[in-house]
């Protein structure tokens, strides 16, 4: 909404109505001092200076004008200007905001999925791989115990072999004991 102040749209206008306000009041102050002439109280200016008064407003509308309203008025409408142009850049900046941080959702909503599935996938693949380690620490312990018990049978065996000799030979020793002879 621009700064419009009537006087910058219409100056001869002002300046006549100003004129005229000024004559009417002459008038009127002119015809209440005869009125109040014959009372003794005096309530309107003389003729002669309210002329001079009047005279002396013409000269200084002008210049007043000219180095005092219109540059205030320029700097009102420029201060308005920058302002409105500030709020106009502030409401892009805000909507620029506001698309930068749905734009920001959306790609950690992605990159919060692609965790997910690298997760997943490394989870799987150490499950896979811990699943074939316990298969070949299983199968290597199965060796081991099958190892461990063929050699637990033939130590077995040899000693029931020896056992079985040295049970023979201590038979025989005890039986030539007995016997008191030499088998």
């Amino acid at each position: 909404m621009p700064l419009r102040l009537a006087r910058e749209t219409q100056p001869l206008s002002s300046f006549a109505s100003l004129i005229s306000l000024a004559l009417l009041c002459c008038i009127v102050f002119s015809f209440a001092s005869e009125a109040n002439a014959s009372e003794g109280l005096n309530l309107a200016p003389s003729p002669i200076p309210l002329a001079i008064n009047f005279i002396t407003l013409l000269i200084l509308i002008y210049p007043v004008k000219r180095w005092l309203l219109q540059p205030l008025v320029r700097v009102l409408i420029e201060r308005e200007q920058r302002t409105l142009g500030a709020e106009v850049r502030s409401s892009e900046l805000r909507d620029n905001a506001g698309s930068l941080a749905e734009q920001v959702e959306t790609r950690l909503r992605e990159a919060r999925l692609a965790a997910q599935q690298a997760r997943a996938e490394i989870v799987a693949t150490g499950e896979s791989h811990e699943r074939q380690l316990l298969e070949q620490a299983r199968s290597e312990a199965a060796q081991r115990v099958a190892a461990i018990r063929a050699t637990l049978a033939e130590e077995l065996d040899a000693a029931r072999t020896q056992l079985e000799a040295q049970g023979q030979a201590l038979a025989n020793v005890a039986a030539s004991q007995l016997l008191g002879r030499s088998l």
